[in-house]
């Protein structure tokens, strides 16, 4: 036990150092001791141990008055990699982060047709590496892999439980896949809800100003996830954040075998229905009058849900992300917080994602939160 226990804060030292060293990007050995606490050999030790493994490195003196100059330590960016793969219904889309949360390489290939199981386990596997090639990284540097479905997800025992968009009607255990995946690669594989690892992005990219937050993807569906204090809400059955299912009109029995009622009501195929027209291309070009239009009845069917959870959970700021968003523009936000205002007493705030990948580096953003171990590992 006691041996166990020691492996365990040593690990955990790893980690803690490593975080400061790539949030700081430079600082000192006597520096990483005073601010985590660390007795002065234990700092030299995971230092040297950082320095073998070629993920920092030695920059220069810090000039002094006195003593022996101490020597910075820089974190080496593009040492290691971590991989960011998100199913899009008919598209897979591929990403590659650096260590200092860089998006290095991104890709987007239709796999319209292909089961699951087929995507995860040879799809993804092919792309990830052809991706990493055609940058010049070595797929044996990625340290970690982040999987995004869009469905009801069990992360712990690798079970879809339900994701009508993507055919899973009924649960679907994909573990052996995620195994295959990881054995391809050579790295640990971890999976989960497609918006919660765009949620993790965002809070990757805005830092503390997101750690409390509504995020909503509207596309081909209707996603969302909940983070408080930084952490992804599951709830014990892994449905928080299944706001596509909500329903203002009783059924007799409403199941998860299909789209949700919300989801079914507001999606791309949806508005360009409200506006007449057949593509998502058409409904980007609408004028100015035809887009505000079409936002207003989005947001009139929007809004009460939003504004629920936003009170529920004390949540002041709602990302909304997507294919949708992205068409219809400023007029969107614009219809969405006007309609918001109408809700609540309380000042809430919807904005566009930080940028059009946080799907992609919220998946591998995760996996490198979530898989850092490896990379420490002796």
């Amino acid at each position: 036990m006691r041996a166990y226990t020691a492996q365990k804060l040593k690990a955990e030292n790893r980690q803690r150092a490593f975080l400061l060293i790539a949030e700081r990007r430079a600082l000192s050995k006597s520096e990483l001791a005073s601010t985590l606490g660390f007795s002065a050999p234990t700092a030299g030790k995971i230092i040297d141990d950082f320095l073998q493994k070629g993920i920092v490195r030695e920059v220069g003196a810090v000039p002094t008055d006195f003593g022996r100059p101490p020597y910075l330590m820089e974190l080496v960016p593009d040492a290691n990699f971590y991989a960011g793969v998100v199913v899009e219904g008919a598209y897979i889309k591929i990403g590659i982060l650096n260590l200092a949360h860089e998006l290095v390489a991104v890709s987007s290939l239709c796999c319209e047709g292909i089961p699951l199981h087929t995507l995860i386990a040879v799809e993804a596997r092919r792309h990830i590496e052809a991706l990493s090639e055609s940058v010049g990284i070595n797929p044996q540097r990625i340290m970690g892999i982040g999987l995004g479905v869009p469905g009801i997800c069990n992360k712990e025992n690798g079970v879809v439980l339900a994701a009508p968009l993507i055919g899973v009607r009924e649960p679907m255990d994909i573990s052996g896949s995620l195994a295959s995946l990881s054995t391809a690669i050579g790295c640990p594989v971890l999976f989960d809800n497609d918006t919660n690892m765009a949620a993790v992005g965002e809070n990757l990219c805005r830092g503390s100003e997101a750690d409390d937050l509504l995020f909503v993807s509207l596309g081909t569906g209707l996603g969302s996830a909940i983070l408080i204090d930084g952490d992804i809400v599951r709830g014990s059955r892994n449905r928080a954040g299944e706001i596509g299912y909500c329903r203002y009109v009783p059924a007799t029995r409403p199941t998860t075998n299909e789209a949700g009622w919300l989801e079914s009501a507001i999606n791309i195929d949806a508005a360009c229905k409200m506006s007449g027209v057949r593509t998502l291309v058409e409904l980007k070009a609408l004028d100015g009058a035809q887009k505000s239009s079409v936002s207003e009845r989005i947001a009139e069917l929007l809004a009460p849900c939003l504004s629920t959870v936003a009170l529920a959970l004390d949540l002041s700021h709602i990302c909304v992300s997507g294919l949708l968003p992205d068409a219809l523009g400023a007029s969107f936000f614009d219809a969405l917080n006007s309609t918001l205002a109408g809700y609540m007493p309380f000042p809430v705030q919807a904005f566009p994602a930080y940028n059009p990948n946080v799907d992609i580096m919220g998946a591998a953003g995760a996996a490198y939160l979530g898989l850092l171990s490896h990379m420490l590992a002796d």
